[in-house]
């Protein structure tokens, strides 16, 4: 999220549109889309962590 010289509040402006179209991906193309999302600017100076969950619904007794 953090990028040296960029505004956070961009950043995760431009996260939250970018999970809004394509949120819908099974959870490992969503995590591949994302980290390929990131890497458009090519500069990183950190890992890439991420923790996505999806709920399910559970049939009621």
């Amino acid at each position: 999220m953090e990028d040296p010289g960029t505004d956070i509040g961009r950043t995760i402006a431009d996260l939250a549109h970018h999970l809004g179209a394509s949120g819908d991906l099974p959870l490992h193309q969503l995590v591949d889309d994302l980290v390929h999302h990131t890497h458009r600017t090519g500069r990183h100076t950190d890992d890439i962590a991420l923790l996505l969950l999806r709920p399910h619904r559970t049939a009621e007794p």
